[in-house]
């Protein structure tokens, strides 16, 4: 970039020596690239990417010990429940936000109706809420 406080060289590592532990590390990130995009997020995924590199002699030796599955299982359950935690926030703010605008519509109306000389009790009927409700929306009854 010109003009830039800092003079900055980057090596981009795509590929090394066949079998060093950083190709085999590259060739185990390209399997599971294509094992989720086949499979997604799931134990599948992760059961595959391991055969297919066991049978390619690819991180023999890591991938023999279960806690490497473990933290891989984890990290993939945890990313899923995150995503079901946002889902389910997300649908609750969409029915806080519908209650709201109920709320801001029934007042509106209720005031409008009210100034147009309609009694509490009719605008309840209406509204098909309790004539209460209305009398608190009109500052005719107190919290």
């Amino acid at each position: 970039m010109e003009n830039s406080p800092v003079d900055l060289e980057v090596k981009v590592i795509y590929d090394s020596a066949e079998g060093d532990i950083l190709n085999q590390y590259i060739v185990f990130s390209k399997v599971f690239t294509e094992q989720y995009k086949l499979y997604g997020k799931s134990q599948k995924t992760i059961d595959e990417t391991f055969r297919i590199c066991r049978d390619r002699n690819v991180l023999q030796e890591y991938l023999k010990h279960e806690e490497v599955a473990a933290v891989m299982y984890k990290f993939m359950d945890q990313e899923t429940a995150l995503k079901k935690a946002l889902r389910t926030e997300r649908k609750e703010g969409r029915h806080e936000g519908r209650q709201e605008g109920n709320r801001l519509r029934l007042e509106h109306d209720a005031k409008g109706m009210y100034r147009k000389g309609m009694s509490p009790k009719d605008i309840a009927e209406i509204q098909e809420v309790p004539v209460e409700e209305i009398e608190k929306i009109l500052g005719l009854r107190l919290a």
